[in-house]
């Protein structure tokens, strides 16, 4: 997800002299929107189980699982995006 985002916004984001949004940029902007909000996850897993769709296959606990591990992806992968798209001098160590 991120990363067609990321090539989506360098497409489509671009200044009036034609330079595109940096690739390192373009990927925190991908992070950023590719992560799940927990808020309405978790709201509406508890509101399955209460219901009692997929609680003897525990079916919400493995969604809300899943999505905090999804964020816990996105937050690491933002970070690392974040620190490519703003550092400066060489990124291979000589």
């Amino acid at each position: 997800e991120a990363l067609m985002v990321a090539l989506l916004a360098m497409f489509i984001f671009e200044t009036d002299d034609g330079r595109k949004m940096p690739f390192g940029l373009a990927l925190t902007l991908g992070f950023v929107i590719a992560a799940v909000s927990p808020a309405v996850v978790v709201v509406g897993m508890i509101n399955l189980t209460a219901r009692g769709y997929g609680v003897e296959k525990g079916i919400p606990a493995l969604i809300t699982a899943a999505a905090a591990f999804d964020d816990i992806l996105a937050i690491s992968g933002f970070s690392i995006a974040l620190s490519l798209a703003f550092s400066e001098g060489n990124m291979v160590w000589n």
